[in-house]
């Protein structure tokens, strides 16, 4: 194979490469939509559970939300802790700990293994600094073991305590979260298809124009446009160079128009479905 049998090569696996992965987009902008409502209605309901498994009212989750917000901002913000501080900052510690162990089991890269190694070796020495302060404040020693297996003495005193909260305020920012991202995600297929209907009327316009060139004696025809950043210019405009140019543009709008239908049609389709509207 020659070098430039070569390039020719690959110029084709790359333009059949980009045709395929325009027609496939919308559709894997529409299966990650799907993936996200039902993550976010599998979520709303496990949150809804844990809500009626604790006592909790729904209108209490802002200040849950605030309250854990709050008690962030006093940890990274000061040293000097009160003893409530000391023991949310324990819990939190230790909760983050075994989030992180659990991950490293299921983590393939070893780049990010490491990164949680370093993340959790942080967080279990700012997890001794708490339990010495806490054994300063109140004289009760905590093993650091005891904080990993969730087994504080200050549990089950008839209150939500810090975990639980943790665990709803998460479940609660994940599924809005994931409501958010199916907002955008509707934004990015609009913007597609417009993309794609600007893209065609663009190419017909240079279509219409090439035959307005082709009509023309040779002598009176402009110049034809160089390439992008003068990347290529063309030297000739005769016929056969106009007829390609024309025939590349004929071919670029079936395409897109073949595009924007199926778009069209995968859309109605989705949003046809019960639950999916749009």
């Amino acid at each position: 194979m020659t070098a430039a049998q070569r390039d020719d090569y690959l110029t084709d696996l790359i333009i059949s490469w980009n045709e395929r992965k325009s027609g496939k987009l919308m559709e894997l902008l529409i299966s990650k939509h799907a993936r996200l409502k039902k993550a976010a209605c599998t979520l709303q309901r496990e949150l809804d559970e844990m809500l009626r498994e604790h006592k909790v009212d729904v209108n209490d989750l802002p200040s849950m939300v605030e309250e854990l917000r709050a008690l962030a901002d006093a940890l990274c913000a000061s040293d000097r802790l009160s003893d409530d501080n000391i023991r949310n900052g324990i819990v939190l510690c230790g909760n983050s700990i075994r989030e992180k162990s659990a991950r490293l089991l299921q983590v393939d890269s070893s780049k990010l293994r490491s990164r949680l190694r370093r993340s959790r070796a942080a967080e279990k020495a700012r997890l001794v600094t708490l339990l010495r302060s806490y054994e300063r404040l109140t004289g009760e020693k905590i093993d650091m073991d005891d904080v990993l297996d969730d087994c504080l003495p200050w549990q089950n005193r008839g209150v939500v305590d810090l975990a639980i909260k943790r665990n709803i305020c998460d479940k609660l920012m994940r599924m809005r979260r994931a409501t958010e991202e199916q907002d955008i995600l509707m934004g990015e297929m609009t913007t597609l298809q417009h993309s794609i209907r600007d893209r065609r009327t663009s190419i017909e316009e240079k279509a219409a124009w090439l035959e307005g060139v082709l009509s023309l004696p040779l002598d009176q025809r402009p110049t034809l446009d160089s390439g992008a950043e003068g990347r290529y210019v063309l030297c000739h405009n005769d016929d056969g160079v106009v007829r390609g140019l024309l025939a590349m543009c004929r071919r670029q709008v079936r395409l897109l128009t073949a595009d924007l239908l199926y778009g069209d049609d995968a859309l109605a389709a989705y949003f046809s479905q019960p639950g999916n509207d749009g």
